[in-house]
């Protein structure tokens, strides 16, 4: 879905070398990978921050955003990126 980027609200920290590779990446392929993922009650971005930034540093007004439901029993936190993919009982991260 395209959506206008002001309904959108960053939650991660971004990282300011990690967010110049991606903006050089973005800009040598003129192209993004994947949308970014909000929330579907909130609109804050569950994955997706360093591209946000991107996008409102080079103007943009829309972008395409993924939305789903934060609660969904299929979405996981984690402290760790193989948290998206395994469940780690021992986290005590909630999503709460």
């Amino acid at each position: 879905m395209i959506e206008e980027i002001k309904k959108l609200k960053p939650l991660e920290m971004v990282f300011p070398n990690h967010l110049n590779i991606l903006s050089k990446i973005i800009m040598e392929n003129k192209t993004i990978e994947s949308p970014l993922i909000a929330d579907e009650k909130t609109g804050i971005i569950l994955d997706g921050s360093h591209r946000y930034i991107f996008f409102l540093k080079f103007g943009y007004k829309e972008v395409v955003v993924e939305y789903l439901d934060y609660f969904d029993e299929n979405i996981r936190v984690g402290t760790h990126l193989m948290h998206r993919h395994i469940i780690d009982k021992t986290s005590n991260i909630s999503k709460e």
